[in-house]
C-alpha cells in the first residue's frame, strides 16, 4: 500500500517506520494487552494465521487493515510463522505506559526467524552460514536452542556442490551466502530445488584484523588468518544472532570450531543406502528408528548428532562401548535411571529461555524438579568411575532458590508467600482488604461507642464512616467530615484514609514489586547458566548410553571388539530389516574379511538378499563406531575411516545428470577419497550402459580396488563373467547367495556360501512379479540363445548363431557335464549333482 506518512498519526507513523527497515518481516507492535499488525503485515498475517481482519483509524482516508493476537499468546503465533520461514520483528513497550508522557516507548526488544523460533521441535534445527570462494568453502552451522556451533572448512576437490550437499542432513531452516561469491544466484537456485525456502545473502563490512580482534575479545575464539573463510562465516553468524536475538549469547559454546573433533565424514549417499536417518520409502522406518528410545528432548538430539558423526578413534569408541556394556550388564540401574529420565523433558529449551530473560515461572518449577530427578538418577550408578561421566555441577542453591521463591503451578501468583516481607504485605491488603476494613470499623466501633458505624465505600469519596444525626454528638475528634447528607454526615479517619491508601494501590505495588524480586530470580538464574547447560549435557549423555544399552538387551546385539584389521561377524542380522519382518525369522550370515581375502564378489539372483547382507555388514561396522552393540552373536571389528556405498540406481534431474552418469560420480568419489581403511559397498556397478562397457568398467574399477586402494570391500554383480576374471586376484574371495531350484521354481536360502554363482536367474523374478507365462517363455528361448552365442563358442563354430534350439540344449547340456569336477565333490554331492543330470535329459528328451 502507498502510504502517506505525514498523514499518520505518531503511533501509526511510527509501526510505518520500523516497517519499512524490515521489509522482509511481519511487524507485530504492542499496544495493550495484545499485539496488532497493519497495512500489508495484517493482509499477510491474517490468511497465514485465521484471524479476521479489522481495521483502525489512522489518519488516513481508508481505515489501516489490522489484525492481532493477544500478548500472552504471541509465542504460539510468531512459532506458527516460523515454520512457515517467516521472519517476525517484536516491537514491544520499554517504558510503563503509566508513566509514559504522551506516545509510550517502544522498541524491537526480538527479531524471530525461522532458525531462531522456538517452535516445540526436539530435534536440533540449524542456521547455517557459508563462505566459499574459488579455493573452497567454509560451513558454520548453529542451533540457536542448544548454543552449539560448529565449523568445518573445505578444500574445493571437485564442485562446490559436492561440498553444501553436506548440508542438507541436517535439519537445516536458514542459509546465508557470501554476496561475492561468483555463482551466487546458481546456488540459491539449487538451495531452492533441494527444498531450502529462507535463503539469504551476508555482505563482508569488516576487514580481517577487525574480525579476528572481535571474536577474540567477546567470545574468547583464537583463530589464525589462514582459517579467513571460518572466521568471517563464524563472525557474520554470531553478529547476526546478537542483532537478531539482542542478547550476549551467554549459553552459547564454542569448543567445536576448530576442526579437533575428528569423526567419520558420512555422506548423503551413505546415509540414504544405509537408511541411517532416511529412506527412500518415507514409510520405511530407519536404522535411527530402531535405534531411538531416549527419554529426553536432550537425549534424542544427542543421539541424533552421534548417529550423523560417527568416531574413529578406538579410545573414544571403546569408552562409549565401556559404558554401554556397564548398563547392558546392569539393568536394574539402567530400568531405574530411564525411570527417572522420562520425566525430564527439554532443558535446554528452558536454558535459551534464561537466556533471553523470558523464563516463566511454570519453566523454574519445571527445572527444580529436572535437577532433582536428574540428581535421583545419577546417584542410582554404584560404581563410582562410571558414575563420574555423568555428574553435573551442583544446582542446590537453583533448587533452593526456587523452592522458597516460585509458588506452586496451580497459584494465580509467581512469588510464595513469606519470600518478601513487603510483597506478602500487599498480597494480603489484595485479599484481606475486607477484613482489614472490618477490622478498622470494629476498632472505632467500640472507641466511638457508636453501635450502628459503619465504613462504605463509593468512587468520589472512597471508603468513609457515615453517622446518623442522632449520633453526631458522639463523634471523636479524630473524625474528619467530608460530606453533608440530610439524615446523616460522613467522615474518614487519617488511619481510614491511610488504609484506602494501601488498599487502592497494593495492586500497582504488588505487581511492581513481584516482577522485580522475579526478575531478580530470572537474573540468579541467567549468572548460573553455564551449570545449568551442563545438567543438560550430561542428562543427554546419560539419556543416550543408558538407551543404547536398552536397545542392545532388547534386541540382542553384543558388544563387538575393535580389531586391528580382520572383520568377523558371526550370525550377523540387518537391524532394520529384521524389525520388519513380521511372519518370518532373518536368516543370519557370517562375515569374514583378512588380510589376504579384504575383497568379496558376491553373485546371486535377484531377491535373494545379496544387498541386504551387504548393507548389514556396513551398518554393523558404523553401529561399532557410535557406540552401540551391534546385530550379532559375536563381532570382532576394525575401525574404519568412512564408509562408501554405491547402491540403487538414480539420477540427479537438478544438476542434470543421468543415471549412468551419477553411478559413474558416486564411483569416482570412492576411488578418490577411499583409502585401505575404507569399507566399500559396490552394488551392480555397470549396469547403467551396454553389457560389455558395464562388464569393463565394473573389471576395472574392481581391478583398481584390489591394486590400488586395497580397501576392505563387498562387490555384488550379475556380471558372471566377474568371478573368473578376477581369479587371479589373490585378495579377492568368490562368495554368493545360495538358492535351491526346485523343478522350475527357485527356493531363496538367504545363506552365504563360499563359492560364485553362475546365473542370475533375472527371468524367474520376472515370473513371480506376474509378468504373462508368453512374455516369459519369448525370454527364455532368447535367453537360451544368447547364451549360446557366446564369445568362445562363437569362435569354434561359425554358424552356432543359426544353431537350433533343441541343438543348443544338449550341446549345452554336453557342456556342463564337461565342466564338473568330481574330484571336488563329496559323495552326497556327487550324488546330487547326477540327480540334476538326469532331470536335464529328461528335460531335453522331452
Amino acid at each position: 500500500m502507498k502510504i502517506d506518512k505525514d498523514k499518520l498519526s505518531p503511533m501509526m507513523r511510527e509501526y510505518v517506520e520500523l516497517k519499512e527497515k524490515n521489509q522482509d518481516a511481519i511487524v507485530m507492535y504492542r499496544i495493550g494487552d495484545f499485539f496488532e499488525m497493519f497495512f500489508d503485515d495484517a493482509i499477510e498475517a491474517s490468511e497465514l494465521l485465521d484471524l479476521v481482519l479489522t481495521g483502525r483509524d489512522c489518519g488516513l482516508d481508508e481505515r489501516a487493515p489490522m489484525c492481532g493476537v493477544p500478548a500472552k499468546a504471541v509465542d504460539f503465533y510468531i512459532n506458527k510463522l516460523g515454520q512457515m520461514s517467516k521472519k517476525v520483528v517484536i516491537v514491544d513497550q520499554v517504558e510503563d505506559p503509566k508513566l509514559a508522557q504522551g506516545l509510550v516507548k517502544r522498541d524491537i526488544v526480538k527479531i524471530v526467524t525461522p532458525g531462531t523460533s522456538s517452535s516445540g521441535e526436539e530435534l536440533n534445527k540449524y542456521i547455517i552460514y557459508l563462505y566459499i570462494d574459488d579455493m573452497g568453502a567454509s560451513i558454520v552451522k548453529c542451533d540457536y536452542l542448544t548454543g552449539d556451533i560448529d565449523a568445518h572448512d573445505y578444500k574445493l576437490k571437485s564442485s562446490v556442490y559436492d561440498i553444501v550437499d553436506s548440508i542438507f542432513k541436517y535439519n537445516v531452516a536458514e542459509v546465508f551466502i557470501n554476496d561475492d561469491y561468483p555463482e551466487l544466484e546458481n546456488l540459491i537456485k539449487y538451495f531452492g530445488k533441494k527444498s531450502l525456502e529462507y535463503v539469504k545473502t551476508y555482505k563482508i563490512d569488516n576487514n580481517l584484523d577487525d574480525i579476528i580482534s572481535i571474536l577474540k575479545e567477546n567470545h574468547n575464539i583464537n583463530l589464525k588468518k589462514n582459517d579467513y573463510r571460518k572466521i568471517i562465516a563464524i563472525y557474520y553468524l554470531i553478529s547476526y544472532l546478537e542483532y537478531t536475538q539482542k542478547n550476549d549469547l551467554k549459553h552459547f559454546k564454542f569448543e567445536n570450531i576448530n576442526d579437533d573433533v575428528k569423526t567419520m565424514i558420512l555422506d548423503d549417499q551413505t546415509r540414504l543406502n544405509l537408511e541411517i536417518d532416511s529412506s527412500y520409502n518415507t514409510k520405511s522406518k530407519t536404522l535411527f528408528d530402531i535405534l531411538n528410545d531416549t527419554k529426553t528432548a536432550m537425549g534424542l538430539r544427542y543421539l541424533k548428532n552421534a548417529m550423523l558423526k560417527p568416531l574413529i578413534n578406538a579410545s573414544d569408541i571403546n569408552e562409549r562401548l565401556d559404558l554401554v556394556e556397564y548398563f547392558y550388564k546392569n539393568e536394574i540401574e539402567m530400568t531405574g535411571i530411564r525411570n527417572y529420565l522420562k520425566n525430564i523433558r527439554d532443558v535446554d529449551r528452558i536454558s535459551n529461555r534464561i537466556n533471553e530473560m523470558t523464563v516463566t515461572k511454570q519453566d523454574m518449577l519445571r527445572l527444580k524438579d529436572y535437577i532433582i530427578y536428574s540428581e535421583n538418577a545419577v546417584a542410582l550408578i554404584k560404581d563410582e568411575n562410571i558414575r563420574n561421566n555423568f555428574k553435573f555441577f551442583a544446582l542446590d542453591d537453583i533448587v533452593k532458590l526456587i523452592d522458597i521463591a516460585i509458588d506452586s503451578m496451580d497459584s494465580d501468583y509467581i512469588i510464595k508467600l513469606n519470600y518478601n516481607s513487603e510483597l506478602d504485605k500487599y498480597r494480603s491488603l489484595q485479599n484481606d482488604s475486607l477484613k482489614e476494613i472490618l477490622l478498622l470499623e470494629d476498632k472505632d466501633r467500640k472507641n466511638t461507642k457508636i453501635k450502628n458505624l459503619k465504613i462504605k465505600y463509593n468512587k468520589i469519596l472512597g471508603y468513609f464512616y457515615e453517622v446518623t444525626k442522632s449520633n453526631l454528638n458522639m463523634v471523636p475528634d479524630y473524625f474528619i467530615k467530608r460530606a453533608t447528607l440530610v439524615n446523616s454526615e460522613r467522615f474518614i479517619t487519617e488511619e481510614l484514609k491511610a488504609l484506602e491508601t494501601e488498599i487502592l494501590t497494593a495492586k500497582d505495588k504488588f505487581e511492581s514489586l513481584e516482577k522485580e524480586l522475579f526478575n531478580d530470580i530470572k537474573n540468579k538464574l541467567l549468572d548460573s547458566l553455564s551449570r545449568i547447560k551442563n545438567l543438560s549435557e550430561k542428562i543427554a549423555y546419560l539419556d543416550f548410553i543408558v538407551n543404547l544399552a536398552y536397545i542392545a538387551r532388547k534386541n540382542k546385539y553384543v558388544r563387538a571388539s575393535i580389531s586391528d584389521d580382520n572383520l568377523v561377524l558371526k550370525n550377523s542380522r540387518h537391524p532394520v530389516i529384521e524389525k520388519n519382518l513380521k511372519d518370518t525369522a532373518f536368516i543370519e550370515n557370517d562375515a569374514y574379511f583378512d588380510t589376504n581375502k579384504y575383497i568379496k564378489v558376491i553373485t546371486g539372483p535377484n531377491m535373494s538378499g545379496k544387498s541386504t547382507y551387504m548393507r548389514q555388514i556396513a551398518i554393523s561396522l558404523y553401529l561399532n563406531q557410535i557406540g552401540s552393540f551391534v546385530p550379532a552373536s559375536e563381532a570382532k571389528l576394525p575401525i574404519v575411516d568412512r564408509i562408501f556405498t554405491r547402491i540403487g540406481a538414480s539420477d540427479d534431474i537438478s544438476r542434470g545428470n543421468s543415471t549412468f552418469m551419477v553411478e559413474m560420480k558416486e564411483v569416482n568419489e570412492i576411488l578418490k577419497f577411499a583409502t585401505k581403511d575404507s569399507f566399500i559397498v559396490l552394488d551392480e556397478v555397470g549396469r547403467g550402459t551396454s553389457t560389455n562397457d558395464g562388464l569393463s568398467i565394473a573389471f576395472a574399477i574392481l581391478e583398481y580396488i584390489s591394486k590400488k586402494i586395497k580397501a576392505k570391500t563387498i562387490f555384488s554383480t550379475h556380471y558372471h563373467e566377474i568371478p573368473h576374471l578376477t581369479e587371479g586376484f589373490k585378495n579377492v574371495e568368490q562368495i554368493s547367495m545360495d538358492i535351491l531350484e526346485d523343478g522350475e521354481d527357485l527356493i531363496f536360502l538367504r545363506k552365504i556360501k563360499n563359492e560364485a554363482q553362475d546365473k542370475s536367474y533375472g527371468i524367474y523374478v520376472a515370473k513371480l512379479s506376474g509378468i504373462n507365462d508368453d512374455v516369459i517363455s519369448s525370454a527364455q528361448e532368447m535367453m537360451d540363445r544368447l547364451e549360446y552365442q557366446d564369445l568362445s563358442v562363437r569362435k569354434k563354430e561359425k554358424e552356432s548363431t543359426n544353431i537350433s534350439l533343441d541343438e543348443y540344449k544338449y550341446r549345452s547340456y554336453v557342456d556342463s557335464i564337461k565342466a564338473i569336477n568330481i574330484n571336488s565333490m563329496t559323495p552326497m554331492d556327487a550324488l546330487n549333482e547326477l540327480n540334476k543330470i538326469i532331470e536335464k535329459a529328461k528335460k531335453i528328451g522331452d
